[in-house]
């Protein structure tokens, strides 16, 4: 989905812009956006017959009759795309707000489940710490089994500027949610050296072991 921020920034325009969500499996959308009643950074209400909920591990389930009958000839793909009462698994972490209008928080396979049992999905600190640091290129989060979260930031960043930033966001999140270490990363991320994909997406694994020594020296 948009960003908050880039939706906007072209509403300041006098620009509107409206969202959707959907996948292949849901036959085109699932969601939209209402003109009098989008909010930046959701992406609208589920559409006529079809239904949508949040599963206890925050995954987003839709099930209606525009959900698709199953991938050609893939019996056990087909079976793994649905629970056991019918509900097309998305992979995506999302949340409602009381209107009904849906936010995509990031993706399920992602979330990380720090101590405190909580389940906190990086994707949206992450977009926070780049959009607000400046000359952040990228930023990761990690904090699976750990004590709390460690941010990784990339780019040309000025650490006093990162530590403002961070103290800044930690003020708007909750205790659990808040990043209580973070250090910049020596190079930065790209395909060439395994920590990007293609399209500039983190590989969250390789970046682990990338920086496993450091952040067996920050949780030590």
């Amino acid at each position: 989905p948009l960003g908050e921020d880039t939706q906007v920034w072209f509403e300041m325009l006098g620009i509107p812009v409206y969202q959707v969500y959907g996948l292949t499996e849901t036959t085109a959308i699932a969601t939209m956006d209402e003109p009098r009643a989008a909010k930046p950074g959701r992406v609208g209400h589920a559409i006529p017959g079809t239904e949508l909920k949040v599963a206890e591990d925050g995954e987003l389930l839709i099930r209606g009759d525009n959900i698709f009958a199953g991938y050609w000839r893939n019996e056990d793909a087909t079976k793994a795309a649905f629970n056991d009462d019918g509900w097309l698994l998305t992979g995506d972490a999302a949340e409602v707000d009381t209107s009904g209008n849906w936010r995509i928080v990031g993706r399920t396979r992602n979330i990380l489940v720090p101590s405190s049992g909580h389940n906190i999905a990086p994707e949206p600190i992450e977009q926070q710490l780049v959009e607000t640091i400046r000359g952040a290129e990228h930023a990761v989060v990690f904090g699976h089994a750990r004590p709390f979260l460690t941010a990784v930031i990339s780019g040309l960043v000025d650490e006093g500027d990162v530590e403002a930033r961070v103290e800044a966001l930690n003020s708007e999140l909750p205790h659990y949610r808040r990043i209580r270490k973070w250090f910049v990363a020596p190079e930065l991320f790209s395909p060439e050296n395994g920590l990007l994909t293609a399209n500039q997406k983190l590989k969250r694994g390789a970046l682990e072991s990338h920086f496993k020594d450091k952040l067996d020296e920050v949780y030590a």
